[in-house]
């Protein structure tokens, strides 16, 4: 029995062959760099949710009727690190004012909260970025009812991931 004619030449179906083998070969070449792509992604999305460490009820050295308290060890982040403010609570007061600034008291364009009595005020995602170098200070005026008592809840992000962090 004999092959039925298809009207190609021997030399044309090995050409065809190829050119399927060809073809296989570049989709696997491709779905292996897809595989290589979603990889790198997956290693970039657990090195930075490695990078973020929620941090609760970081205390300020306590405060009295009037001063400022400026305390970088405890009220702004370590080289390498950078903080995302979510909370700051003013406790164990009922009257004067508990300013909170960026950096420097004597700047007003650098307040960021006042308290008028106790209280808490939630950032959501209009958040205040502390980097290295910077600190919040508290400064009180007349507060009365008790010795102020200030504590901030953060982010910390190291601060090579904090660009992918905010996007």
């Amino acid at each position: 029995m004999s092959q039925p004619d298809t009207g190609l030449a021997v030399g044309a179906t090995a050409e065809a062959d190829a050119a399927g083998l060809q073809l296989l070969a570049s989709i696997g070449a491709s779905l292996g760099k897809v595989q290589a792509e979603l990889q790198w992604q997956r290693d970039r999305v657990t090195s930075l949710a490695q990078s973020i460490t929620p941090i609760n009820n970081i205390a300020a050295p306590a405060a009295y009727a009037n001063g400022v308290i400026k305390s970088p060890e405890t009220l702004g982040p370590k080289t390498g690190q950078a903080w995302i403010v979510r909370r700051m609570t003013a406790a164990n007061f009922t009257g004067g004012t508990v300013a909170v600034y960026l950096d420097n008291h004597n700047a007003p364009q650098n307040q960021i909260v006042a308290f008028t009595q106790a209280g808490t005020y939630l950032f959501g995602n209009k958040q205040i970025i502390l980097t290295p170098g910077q600190q919040l200070v508290i400064n009180t005026a007349n507060a009365t009812g008790g010795t102020v008592m200030f504590t901030i809840d953060i982010l910390q992000v190291a601060l090579n991931w904090l660009p992918d962090h905010l996007l």
